[in-house]
């Protein structure tokens, strides 16, 4: 029987509502999270951006700024936006261990 989705992830994935800045194709614009992992993201966007576009991201965590690139790997047409998965292709030690913590205590949260 295969796995379930969630059981297939290669990290854990929390979701999360935190505004988001994200920059394609020299052109910037403010995203809404939808669910965060330490390989990656999905948000929502205003456009539709191709896959394996290479993309700058700015979120903050408890107000620290963390700058990360990543590549589309899905943009997908959800009513009047558009649904962008981003898999992260750079991201700092810094940034990482943050986004460890970040989901570490989210998962602790939801399972207590």
């Amino acid at each position: 029987m295969p796995a379930a989705p969630s059981e297939r992830r290669r990290a854990p994935r929390v979701s999360a509502d935190l505004p988001l800045q994200l920059r394609a194709r020299d052109a910037g614009a403010s995203a809404q999270l939808r669910d965060l992992s330490t390989i990656g993201l999905s948000c929502t966007f205003p456009e539709p951006i191709p896959e394996m576009t290479a993309v700058q991201l700015r979120l903050e965590l408890d107000d620290v700024p963390h700058d990360i690139v990543g590549a589309v790997v899905r943009s997908e047409r959800s009513d009047d936006e558009w649904e962008i998965a981003v898999y992260f292709t750079e991201i700092s030690d810094t940034s990482k261990k943050s986004l460890e913590h970040y989901i570490t205590d989210r998962l602790a949260a939801t399972s207590s």
